[in-house]
């Protein structure tokens, strides 16, 4: 995704899909840790990579994975829901 949108200690899942949804994007994609990409278009489905590689726990929600090292969960802003990890 092409937008880096925030950088936030207390990133969740959620708080990114609002922060681009509030952008007017349609995709959201949390990573590493506590970042947030955002994006019109979905990367292309012959770079999704495996589901274990999104193992970085979100730092506002540690339950949460928010993508991993280089890679992101893709989400649908509106409405919330996940395409893939």
């Amino acid at each position: 995704m092409s937008r880096r949108l925030a950088n936030d200690p207390q990133m969740t899942v959620e708080r990114c899909l609002s922060a681009c949804a509030r952008e007017g994007y349609a995709y959201a994609g949390p990573q590493y840790f506590q970042e947030c990409f955002c994006d019109d278009h979905l990367p292309a489905q012959d770079k999704r990579k495996p589901d274990s590689e999104c193992n970085a726990p979100c730092k506002g929600r540690k339950s949460e994975n928010c993508g991993g090292t280089w890679r992101l969960g893709a989400y649908r802003a509106k409405p919330s829901h996940l395409l893939w990890p």
